[in-house]
């Protein structure tokens, strides 16, 4: 009977997982800023021709123009940008914090998987209604979808087993924050 001389695979540490969120976070930040900068500009600027403005298909001007982008009386960047920041101070909330506070993972998954459909629907409409792509809300949607996959990533790794328990746990520990 021959053992094992392999030793147990290391895992990498929490923050390796952690700090792609944040960073991903940041850039959803200053995307949905610039979005949102951009649509004020498109409104209040009769000359402004933003730099992504290439051709018909692929215009972000024409995507701000259109009656798609604003939402209950504001433009989708802003509404984008209090998403951002929503997911980022429940981040911050656990960050260096024990596994009961990393229950909040399931949380953003939740936050993150809502975002991802709406990025799936948004595209959609752009591909469908709008006729145009705006490179920036192409970028915004695939840091949803990567927020998506590494909040996955991060509950099966740190949070274990999935159950409504974890959800109702991870309520719990923001109501302690």
């Amino acid at each position: 009977m021959a053992h094992s001389t392999q030793s147990p695979k290391k895992t990498l540490p929490y923050r390796f997982y952690t700090l792609p969120v944040l960073i991903l976070l940041l850039l959803g930040l200053v995307d949905t800023g610039y979005l949102a900068w951009l649509h004020y500009q498109n409104y209040t600027n009769l000359n402004f021709t933003s730099f992504c403005a290439l051709s018909k298909s692929i215009n972000c001007d024409t995507v701000s123009q259109s009656p798609w982008s604003i939402f209950f009386g504001l433009p989708l960047a802003f509404w984008g940008f209090y998403g951002y920041l929503i997911f980022f101070f429940l981040l911050l909330t656990i960050l260096n914090k024990d596994s009961e506070k990393r229950q909040i993972w399931r949380l953003l998954f939740l936050l993150a998987f809502i975002y991802s459909g709406i990025s799936a629907y948004l595209g959609y409409i752009s591909a469908t209604q709008i006729k145009a792509h705006c490179i920036l809300c192409m970028a915004s949607y695939a840091i949803n979808f990567f927020l998506l996959i590494y909040c996955w990533i991060i509950i099966r790794r740190f949070c274990g087993p999935s159950s409504h328990k974890g959800f109702i746990s991870a309520v719990h520990s923001i109501a302690r924050t």
